[in-house]
This record gives C-alpha cells, structure tokens and sequence, in this order.
C-alpha cells in the first residue's frame, strides 16, 4: 500500500482542542491497513510489543482512559499485559512529575497553573500515579520506561504556546542556569526548552538526574521524544551557539560562526557530535544499574530531531541525529521511529535494523495498527512495533469481545467496558436500563463507561446519575458531570453546582463548564445566578460557560460586568474580562482599560490582552487613555523591575502597543533608542522585530536574523 500522511488535519485540529497543555502532543502515527477493509488481525509476538502512554493527556482531558487512582491503573495494566499483551510501556506520567516538582508555575495563565500546581501535583505526589505505574507494570511482567524530551524541559515564561502567555511550566534548574540554555549567535538572547548539550556541566546534570530518577522511581529505561513543544524557535540553526561549540568549530575550520558565513551542515553535524557523547555518558551511567535508553525520530527527517506539531512542523534544534553510529556503538538501546508516513516509517526500520551492534539493541515503529498483517510482517524482519494508547486506537480494544448490544453486561469487566465504549462511538443502541445497571458496577472502569454509555442514549433524569458524584474514584465523578450536562434536565446544574462548592478538582471544574453549556437550554438561570455565588470555583464556571455560549448580543454584560470590575477573587475577575471582550459595547472597553491598573498581574494580563484585540477601534480620549497606560505600564519592564511578571509580560504590552499602529511603533522605537536602561531598550527591539505569536511559528533564516539584528539590536550593555 502506498504511504500516506501519518495524520488527518482532523487529528490536528482535535488533539489542538481537546490537549492545549502540558501538551499539544500531535503524534503523527505510522499507519497499516485502513479499517474500513482490513484483513483479520494478528496478535503480538511476545517481546515485541511496545506502547506509548501520554499520562498528562489523560490527566487532562476526560475522553482518554483514566490514571488517576490506584484502581484504574491497575485496570488498565491488566487489560494491556492480558489482552493484548504489552512487553513495555513508555510513560510520560515521569515527564508529568518532572513538571510538578521541577517546574515553575505562573499564576497568571490560571488554568496551566491549577492544572499543574494543585490537579497533578495531587496525582503525582498524593495519590502516587507513577509508583502505582511501576507496580502494577512490574507485578505484571511489564516493563516500565520513563518518558522525556531531548529539548524540551518546559519553557521561560515569554514563549508562545496554544494558549495565554505566560508559558505553563519552566524547568526551575534551567532558570537558575541561564547559562545552561542554548544562546543565539550574537550572545543576546537564550532559547526556551532545551539544555545546551555542548556544556560538559549540563550534560552532567542532566546523566545525574535521570539516572537518579530511573532508578529511585523503579523504572526500566527512559524513552526520549526529540521535538519540543513552543513557538520561540523561528529556524533550527537559531540558538546553540555555545563558547564550547564556537571554539571547537573555529579550530577545526577557521570560522568563528558567531561572526562569520559558515558551512550550516559542518555546524549542525558538530551540534550533533555533542547529542552523541550526551548519550554516550547516560548510557554508561544508565547500563551500570541496568537501565535502557530509548530515542525517537521521525522518518519524515531522520537525520534531525522531530519535528513539532510531527505533522509538518518545526525542527527546533540544528544537530545531525547520528542514529547510525548510536546503534553501531550501543549508546543506545533502541531506535524508535515515531513520524512519518507507513512506508517511509517501514523503510527507516529496515534500514536501521542491520547497524545494530546487537540483536539486543531493537528498531521499533510507532503505529496506531501494530495488529494489522503488514505491521506483524516488519516483526517478522526483526523490528518491534509501539502503539499509541490514545482514546479510539486499535491498540485498547484488540482481543476484546465484541459484545451484542443484547448482552452488555456478558463478560468480565474488560469485555463489558467495551460493549459500553461501543455505545459512546454509536456502534451498538441497548435500551438504556441495560446501561443503567452499569452504573454501579464495581469497576471504575465500567462505571465511567456506564455513565459515558448512558447519557449518549439520549435525555434521562439527573437521578441515574447524581448518585456518582460523590464516588470514590475522580474518573468517574467527571464521568457522571458530562452525564449531567448531556441529560437535558434542569435538576443536573444545583447537583453540579453542589459538587462544585465542594472538594472539587481541575478536571471536574473543566468537565462543568462544558456541561453547563450544554445545559443552558434549561439551566441559563441558574448559571446566572451562579454569578453571584459565594463560592469562587462556582463563579470561575459560571463566567465560562456564558463564554461558550458565544451570545452575539450583549445580554449578559449587566451581569458579567461586576464580575470583571470587582471580584474578590482574580481569577473570577480574569475570566469575566475574557468574557467580555466580543461585546461590541464601548462600556465593556472601558472596564478592560480600567483592568490594565488592577492590582493582579494576572487580570493586567488578560486585560492587556484584550486592549490589544480592539485596540483598531479605539477613537478619542478612550484611545488616549489606553495607550498611554500601556506606555506608561512598558516602561515598568526595564532593568531592575521587581513586578512578579517582570520576565513576560513586556511581550503582551509590546503586542499591545504595536496593535496601535505608527504611534504604537514610535513609543517601542523611542524605548529602544533611549541610552539609560538597556533592558528597556532591548526588550523594546524584540517586540518590534523579533515578535513572536500564540499558536504559530515566527520565521526568519541566518542572514534575516543578522541583518536584523546588525539593523536594530541595542545589545546586551
């Protein structure tokens, strides 16, 4: 079959919606036969069999298979190691981890700081998803690999992502080793993400802690991605321009690249030289406690880190990947090729698979079909494969039962938990009281798909469901508020709005607001009236799901306006100025000028944010008053500011300013060719020519780059 695209612009734009997080993760998957005319599947050789899980995903959007409690990760590695007989798992739970303990995280993008903060520092730290992981993996004969970026350990604050600056979590040793960031070739500005591998230091550290790391947390290896998830990056060859890798390329050719032209490929395989010797070092330290490396690559560009989104991204880093010599010398256990299209993934494989130092060094392909025939086929020829256990892949439900819409409750609770993920994709229609006898199994794994199942039968009384709201288990409590949302009856919002003034959590907060959308057709009162509620999770849902509601008129402005002027609680006040910003009514401008003077960096922020949107429409004294308080607010963001977004939130301003045409550009301009504060002066060059914006790459090139900054850059004095 011919190769094709490893993704569908549908894949994208879900995963974009449904993720946003701590990750956009967008994995681009090798594909075998289209289900619509596939053969019979086959099962795993032993030994072969691989699977990718995204843990943070999980975590953070409710149609992934829960892992959030001791009872639902010990159901999901039965099902794995039985039925479809998973040898290894690379888990992204320890990447999640890193970033609750190791991260910093900024109150002013509230959602990204609860999530990260109090939702997975519970998991992680109070429940215990990864060591529950290990054990439940162990007991099973599972082996358990931990899961990383190369380039990525999160990002400083001022670099874009899907959603609000500032960015959700920073690797707290990288911003105390600012030296340890990779630098641009003028010595002026640090790339957010990655270590600087070419700093015998970094990489130390770097060996030091995930070697502690895999063997205090019990895991069997570490998997490493080689993409990196932000927007600060405008061409590979941007940053890592170490003293370390400038002298070595010097006295190898003469050329100081800092400087001079230079041979861009000499450069990039020198960078990778250091990426090699990276591994070289960890696998020594990882093979002396019996401990294995895994590294992935696209097949799209094998011989660079992946790209990021797989589908047709970026390439952030300029190293040569030198998979051939990692696999010839052993510095690596396994290769595994993760991007690309099937053939090209197939054909990356069997080549990889002859420079092998060893059959015990494995070649794995990532696939969202490791059961089809022709991806067995490869297994027979040497390599492994890896599934993706994402929401409605072939990887989850092979050798499940196909239970008959007559027979839901037939079979353990693997087969039933199946029959009821039938319903949710509309593949089977029982009658409903079927389904309700689910509800309470015993299983959280069956009563999350009971609950899931039911309220896709159409409308039913809040009572079949109220009762889960209060279940030990979190998965299934968020499963019963979706219920809720989707039953059409008013008596679903006072029980949601009860379980909100309660032990609520970020997920359930997430799970209301879409389900009062939902509701509104019989709950718009109530939501409003919620508004005035004396608890601040109530009020925070309450203004989102008048958010999306998307009204185009203004009907609601009388009620969300005291919301955005006075709230006590900011982040209330934060969400009701979002609220209020596609109301076409000069009063709602006013109350976000006003905002742009709160007393919270975090409202300042949003507030920021929407000057800059109708900032064109802006005319009089209106226009004067917002922009000389976001000139006046610009020149708070120079050298020596203590303001707790003093190292971001120059670029929302600086967006801001520029959104207000020439006279925008000249404050920017004056800012940065004024001699008595160079912070000010340079910050003001970057929001002028090097902007950045959410959710797409900026673009530039070596020779753009210099000459821009040969042009306009104040310099670091």
């Amino acid at each position: 079959m011919k190769g094709r695209s490893v993704s569908s612009n549908n894949m994208i734009r879900c995963s974009v919606a449904l993720t946003g997080i701590a990750g956009f993760w967008a994995l681009m998957l090798a594909h075998g036969t289209p289900p619509h005319r596939a053969p019979k599947h086959q099962d795993a050789v032993p030994g072969t069999l691989s699977m990718y899980v995204s843990v943070p995903d999980s975590h953070y959007d409710p149609i992934w298979e829960p892992l959030d409690s001791n009872a639902t990760i010990a159901s999901f590695f039965e099902r794995i190691a039985n039925v479809q007989k998973v040898s290894k798992v690379f888990w992204r739970g320890a990447q999640g981890e890193n970033y609750v303990n190791l991260g910093i995280h900024r109150k002013e993008n509230p959602s990204r700081f609860e999530f990260y903060s109090v939702w997975e520092r519970y998991l992680y730290d109070t429940v215990g998803v990864n060591r529950i992981a290990v054990q439940e993996a162990h007991r099973r004969g599972v082996q358990l690999y931990m899961m990383a970026s190369l380039f990525d350990f999160g990002a400083s604050p001022e670099a874009e992502y899907w959603d609000t600056l500032p960015y959700g979590v920073e690797d707290a040793t990288l911003a105390s080793h600012p030296e340890w960031k990779p630098i641009d070739r003028f010595g002026e500005r640090r790339q957010p993400g990655p270590y600087e591998l070419s700093i015998p230091a970094a990489r130390a550290y770097l060996v030091k802690r995930f070697t502690d790391q895999a063997v205090n947390g019990g895991y069997d290896g570490l998997f490493f991605y080689t993409y990196m998830e932000n927007y600060a990056t405008r061409f590979p060859d941007e940053f890592g321009y170490s003293d370390e890798a400038v002298a070595e390329f010097k006295q190898r050719y003469g050329v100081d690249p800092r400087k001079e032209t230079f041979d861009v490929q000499k450069w990039r395989d020198l960078k990778g030289e250091y990426v090699s010797q990276f591994f070289r070092e960890l696998s020594k330290a990882f093979h002396a406690k019996g401990k294995k490396l895994t590294v992935a690559l696209s097949a799209a560009n094998p011989n660079l880190p992946q790209e990021w989104p797989l589908s047709g991204g970026r390439v952030a880093v300029g190293a040569t990947m030198d998979w051939q010599r990692w696999l010839q010398e052993g510095s690596i256990d396994e290769l595994c090729v993760m991007g690309g299209t099937a053939d090209a993934g197939k054909a990356l494989v069997r080549k990889a698979l002859p420079f092998r130092k060893s059959e015990s060094i494995s070649v794995t392909l990532l696939t969202d079909r490791p059961f089809s025939p022709d991806m067995q086929a490869l297994v027979a020829e040497g390599a492994h494969l890896t599934g993706w256990g994402a929401p409605g892949q072939q990887m989850l439900r092979h050798n499940l039962k196909a239970v008959p819409a007559a027979g839901v409750r037939a079979g353990d609770w693997k087969d039933r938990s199946e029959a009821l993920a039938r319903i949710v994709r509309h593949e089977i229609k029982p009658e409903p009281s079927e389904v309700e006898k689910d509800i309470d199994d015993e299983n959280p794994i069956v009563r999350r798909q009971a609950l899931r199942a039911r309220a896709r039968l159409g409308p039913a009384s809040a009572n079949v469901f109220a009762g889960r709201l209060s279940d030990s288990e979190p998965s299934v409590r968020v499963a019963a508020i979706e219920a809720l949302g989707m039953s059409g009856d008013a008596a679903a919002a006072p029980l949601i709005l009860d379980r909100l003034r309660g032990d609520t959590n970020w997920i359930e907060k997430e799970v209301a607001v879409k389900a009062f959308v939902a509701l509104r057709g019989v709950a718009q009162d109530q939501v409003l009236a919620a508004l005035k509620d004396p608890s601040a999770n109530v009020r925070q849902v309450a203004v989102r799901a008048i958010m999306g509601w998307k009204d185009k008129e203004n009907t609601f402005f009388d009620q969300l306006r005291p919301l955005a002027q006075s709230d006590p609680d900011e982040v209330t006040r934060y969400y009701a100025l979002q609220a209020i910003l596609p109301i076409p009514d000069p009063a709602s401008w006013d109350i976000t000028i006003a905002g742009l003077d709160d007393p919270s960096s975090t409202v300042r922020s949003q507030a920021t944010k929407n000057v800059a949107s109708f900032a064109s429409r802006l005319s009089g004294d209106r226009r004067k008053k917002a922009f000389a308080i976001l000139k006046e607010q610009f020149g708070r963001y120079g050298q020596g500011s203590t303001l707790p977004d003093a190292d971001w939130a120059w670029r929302n301003l600086g967006k801001a300013l520029v959104r207000f045409g020439p006279e925008g550009s000249a404050a920017l301009e004056a800012f940065r060719t004024q001699k008595n504060d160079p912070v000010l002066a340079f910050r003001a060059y970057l929001a002028l020519y090097v902007p950045f914006s959410t959710g797409k790459f900026s673009d530039s090139s070596l020779e753009e780059d210099k000459r821009v900054h040969d042009t306009y850059s104040p310099g670091i004095r």
